[in-house]
């Protein structure tokens, strides 16, 4: 089974601000892809309410976690963080 690293990505952001938040897509195409405003996707990743598992994904030269949020048995959704050293 998978290690889940949710507490230790809670722990990281933390550390973090609302607006420390960056994205590497169009916000508008995340938005429309989650169904999410702006200030719902922030608060989504910043309060990790309804987190259920978190993934971690070590890569070259970055770490990530892929954060899952279940809401129901039909809906959910995944965002992938990748933090700059704080």
């Amino acid at each position: 089974m998978t290690k889940d690293y949710s507490e230790e990505v809670k722990n990281l952001i933390e550390k973090y601000k609302k607006e420390d938040i960056e994205y590497h897509k169009p916000i508008r195409y995340l938005c429309q892809r989650s169904g999410l405003t702006k200030d719902e996707i922030e608060e989504t990743i910043m309060f990790c309410r309804n987190l259920s598992f978190t993934e971690l994904q070590k890569k070259q030269y970055e770490t990530r976690y892929a954060m899952f949020f279940i809401y129901s048995e039909k809906k959910g959704k995944c965002f992938v963080l990748t933090l700059d050293k704080k």
